[in-house]
């Protein structure tokens, strides 16, 4: 997702995302992500696990592959709650060094930053901000970074 958003040619592994807007509890996401991963494997899709498949697992990682493709790709999908969804896009929009400095900043001004929001301590228990990727870069002092200038 983060390569394809930074308008990268090729990418390393696909990250999908899924949320529903009428679900708030990350438990209920969890359930369709689980559902999700077991139809995708029943129809061959998804070829290998590298994660244990739970109905309470958050993300999934594995090897898919697709219809008339002989490689398999690396493949994340990740529940989101949709109360999260700007934290989640601003962390798997990436890259990687963006990421870090962006924890590290948070850091500097005693916050915390992780793919689900922005907290006043590491305890993630005094939520901030965690809906806008907007607000939490207003936040941080940054401002916004269009996809295509995160690619650090």
């Amino acid at each position: 997702m983060g390569s394809y958003l930074r308008g990268k040619k090729d990418c390393g592994d696909i990250d999908y995302l899924i949320y529903k807007m009428e679900l708030v509890e990350q438990d209920e996401i969890n359930k369709i992500l689980f559902e999700l991963v077991l139809f995708l494997k029943r129809k061959h899709y998804i070829e290998c696990d590298l994660t244990e498949i739970t109905p309470t697992m958050d993300k999934f990682m594995g090897g898919a592959i697709a219809p008339n493709y002989s490689k398999n790709r690396r493949v994340d999908i990740i529940s989101v709650a949709y109360s999260n969804l700007g934290a989640s896009l601003l962390y798997f929009a990436g890259n990687g060094y963006f990421n870090r400095c962006l924890r590290l900043l948070a850091g500097k001004k005693g916050l915390h930053l992780n793919e689900r929001g922005l907290y006043k301590d590491k305890s993630n228990t005094k939520l901030i901000e965690s809906f806008s990727e907007k607000k939490i870069l207003d936040i941080l002092g940054v401002g916004w970074v269009e996809y295509k200038d995160r690619d650090i």
